[in-house]
């Protein structure tokens, strides 16, 4: 939606849908983790306290709510809905039936206290950091683990990534260093040097992209493709530590949330062609820091998690935008109104 004053500024909304965790739960703690089922369908959420609640993406209805024995990070789904890996401070690492919320495998032994997750797309892996410092990639059916990758010299890890065809994988450390690996062999492809203190990163659809967020705010774009990591753009805007990053399904936009309280939709092609971000749309949804992000499949929507235990979905359409703003307009503008806001001696018919 554009707006336009008297001082000449011209702004740029976003309409938001907000919808609040459970309003009658006990647990109203913050949201750490939103994604949407790979077919659209469904939305799940996960809370600091470690609640997982599972909605209808169309009608908004809570489907499923799980409550959670202590701490969690996050909630993965797998390639074909039917599970989501979950992250929680005591259990590890946990495989849930998306429909049921039954655990149906509790991963255990060395390195099994797990701090971040990524299911490959191609196929029954994950991959997941340890407490120890190692990348481990594993046989989602058994849990077993089939690499143990300990390049990076921190044990702080946190980030993942698959490439969107599975053959790779990225991981990022707090020893400021970025690594590609092969997921099928486990073997390096190509390390280098990220923003200080890396916060998250993400591929882009086609896989030649790679962003990598920093505490700092920035984010570092790349291209990894012919397994070498050339610099394209370092963007700015942030001010403080970014919490998430996510490209649109059609490679179009890149968003990131902050600490900071917004999220930015960056424009991923001007932006490179200017050497410098530039933002196609700026959102405050939340009263607090936005803690995590996803598009729908369809790229028309994006979830966003807040510290204030809601979750926001945000038309990124801008037609649909428009058609829910004329649905939600409770009357026009007067004649008087328009002659002193949109400088017209009569008001436009309405559609």
């Amino acid at each position: 939606l554009f707006t336009s004053s008297q001082d000449g500024t011209i702004r740029k909304w976003a309409i938001t849908i907000g919808r609040q965790l459970s309003a009658s739960a006990d647990d109203d703690s913050a949201i750490k983790s939103v994604q949407f089922s790979p077919d659209g369908g469904q939305l799940a959420v996960i809370t600091h306290a470690g609640t997982l609640q599972v909605w209808d993406a169309v009608s908004w209805q809570t489907l499923l709510t799980e409550p959670g024995e202590s701490e969690a990070y996050a909630a993965v789904y797998s390639p074909d809905g039917s599970r989501l890996a979950r992250v929680n401070a005591t259990s590890a690492l946990e495989i849930v039936d998306s429909a049921t919320g039954e655990t149906t495998m509790t991963l255990s032994g060395p390195n099994s206290t797990v701090l971040t997750v990524a299911w490959s797309p191609s196929g029954p892996r994950l991959a997941t950091t340890s407490e120890v410092g190692a990348v481990n990639i594993l046989d989602a059916e058994n849990g077993s683990i089939l690499h143990s990758l300990v390049e990076h010299k921190s044990t702080i890890l946190p980030g993942l990534a698959f490439s969107p065809d599975g053959r790779r994988l990225a991981s990022i450390g707090g020893d400021d260093q970025a690594i590609i690996w092969d997921a099928e062999s486990g073997e390096l492809i190509i390390a280098f040097k990220t923003p200080p203190s890396p916060t998250n990163v993400a591929f882009s659809p086609d896989g030649r992209l790679l962003a990598v967020s920093g505490d700092a705010g920035t984010i570092h774009m790349l291209d990894v493709s012919n397994d070498q990591a050339q610099s394209l753009v370092i963007i700015t805007g942030h001010r403080r530590e970014v919490t998430d990053l996510a490209f649109s399904p059609d490679g179009d936009q890149l968003a990131s949330s902050s600490l900071d309280g917004t999220v930015i939709l960056w424009d991923v092609a001007e932006s490179i062609s200017e050497g410098a971000g530039q933002a196609w749309l700026t959102l405050s949804p939340h009263n607090s820091a936005v803690l995590d992000l996803d598009y729908s499949p369809d790229g028309r929507s994006l979830a966003t998690a807040g510290e204030d235990g809601v979750v926001h979905v945000t038309l990124t359409n801008l037609d649909e935008t428009m058609a829910l703003a004329q649905e939600r307009l409770t009357r026009g503008f007067t004649e008087a109104e328009c002659r002193q806001y949109l400088h017209l001696d009569a008001c436009p018919k309405q559609p």
